[in-house]
C-alpha cells in the first residue's frame, strides 16, 4: 500500500511539474487585456493633465508627472528588451505631451509584441534577475506591477492638481 502511495505521489509530482512549462491560454489571454487596458488608462490620465503641467512634482527631488510617465516607459524598455527577448525603443525624453504619449505608446507596443512572441516554454523559463532567478511570465508580471505602483503616484499628483482623474479601467 505504501508502495502505491509513493508511486502515486511521484507520478502526480511528475505531471505537476511537466505542467508547469505550460501557461495556460486564459491566463496569457488575461495579462494581455491587463496590459492593454493599463495602456488605455495611463494615457487617459496623462491626457488629463495640461501641458504646462506636465514638470509638476509635489516635492523637490521627487519626479515630475513627466518623469514619472517615462520611468514608467523606461522600466517597460528594459524589462522588454533584457528578459522579454523583445525589441523596445531607445529610452527618449520628450518633452511635450504628444511627445510622451507616442513614446508611452511604443513602449506598450514592444512590451505586448514581446510577450506574444515567447512561447510557453520560453515565458516559463528562468533568466538572471537582480533579485535572483526568475521566470520571463514574472517579469511580465512585475512590468504590470511597477507601472501601477507609478500610475497610483500619478493619480495623487493629479488630485493635489486638482485634474480630475478617468474613471478607473481595472481588468
Amino acid at each position: 500500500m505504501r508502495s502505491l502511495l509513493l508511486i502515486l505521489l511521484i507520478a502526480v509530482t511528475a505531471m505537476s511539474h511537466a505542467q508547469s512549462t505550460e501557461l495556460p491560454q486564459e491566463v496569457r489571454r488575461a495579462w494581455q487585456e491587463k496590459l492593454q487596458n493599463s495602456e488605455q488608462y495611463l494615457i487617459q490620465l496623462v491626457d488629463a493633465v495640461p501641458e504646462d503641467q506636465l514638470g509638476y512634482t509635489y516635492k523637490e527631488g521627487k519626479m515630475t508627472i513627466s518623469e514619472q510617465v517615462l520611468h514608467i516607459a523606461g522600466n517597460i524598455n528594459w524589462l522588454t528588451g533584457k528578459y522579454l527577448n523583445g525589441t523596445a525603443p531607445n529610452n527618449m525624453k520628450p518633452q511635450t505631451k504628444d511627445g510622451i504619449l507616442t513614446y508611452l505608446s511604443q513602449s506598450f507596443a514592444a512590451a505586448t509584441q514581446a510577450f506574444n512572441a515567447l512561447d510557453d516554454k520560453a515565458l516559463m523559463e528562468d533568466v538572471d534577475f537582480f533579485a535572483g532567478r526568475k521566470s520571463r511570465y514574472q517579469i511580465a508580471q512585475l512590468l504590470q506591477d511597477h507601472l501601477t505602483h507609478h500610475r497610483g503616484q500619478l493619480l495623487v499628483y493629479l488630485g493635489l492638481l486638482d485634474i480630475p482623474a478617468p474613471n478607473y479601467t481595472g481588468w
